[in-house]
């Protein structure tokens, strides 16, 4: 179960798990993205640890690592991906879809971050996405008014 705490922090609960056995939680993360210096920026907040306290200066590990893949439907062609959090693999598939992944297991200490640029980004972009195994759709609308 997936709870938003006040503080806008999710907390999830796992329970009846046996010691030393892996447990696989998928978990579908939908946001706005936000558009700045001509990249689309998303970012998956992923850190549990608390932030260092000053003057520490090693990080805190937790034994739970984390696998991201992001699929990519962007509606216009993707002219670059990075991450400047961590090392990724971008698979371009061509028409504005593309596959990133995280290129090793990361720790849950770090926001995953991602930065995409795509050609033409002031003409309208529509997409619309449907997911089989949820039976959900999503629709995606970007543009730009024009000044009068």
């Amino acid at each position: 179960l997936l709870e938003k705490m006040q503080d806008g922090c999710f907390e999830m609960k796992v329970g009846n798990v046996p010691p030393s056995e892996t447990v696989l939680i998928t978990l579908t993360y939908v946001t706005q993205l936000e558009v700045f210096d001509g990249f689309v920026n998303f970012t998956l907040p992923v850190s549990v640890l608390p932030p260092l306290a000053q003057g520490e200066e090693e990080e805190k590990t937790m034994p739970y690592e984390l696998e991201i893949s992001v699929s990519l439907i962007m509606g216009a062609n993707i002219e670059d991906v990075n991450s400047p959090s961590h090392k990724i693999k971008f698979s371009d598939e061509g028409q504005g879809e593309g596959m990133v992944l995280v290129d090793t297991k990361t720790t849950l200490s770090t926001d995953f971050l991602l930065k995409i640029r795509i050609f033409d980004t002031k003409e309208p972009i529509i997409c619309t996405e449907h997911d089989s195994k949820t039976n959900s759709s999503t629709i995606y609308l970007s543009f730009y008014p024009t000044p009068h």
